[in-house]
């Protein structure tokens, strides 16, 4: 991961698994792997990275 840009709602408890994953250098193939509990807003995160990859779990397929 280069970066991270959050904005809304409960986004302070989101940064700092993004500040980990940058700091350790992580790609977003780590990232998107992590462990996180259910539910939680911190698997929004996941979705986020999975979303990157073309592979997100929750989200509608796209057209």
């Amino acid at each position: 991961m280069i970066g991270c840009q959050m904005v809304g709602a409960h986004v302070s408890e989101l940064i700092s698994e993004a500040v980990v994953a940058i700091r350790n250098k992580l790609t977003i193939e780590q990232f998107a792997k992590s462990i996180r509990p259910h539910p939680t807003f911190s698997e929004a995160i996941t979705e986020a990275a999975e979303a990157a990859l073309w592979k997100p779990l929750h989200m509608l397929a796209r057209s």
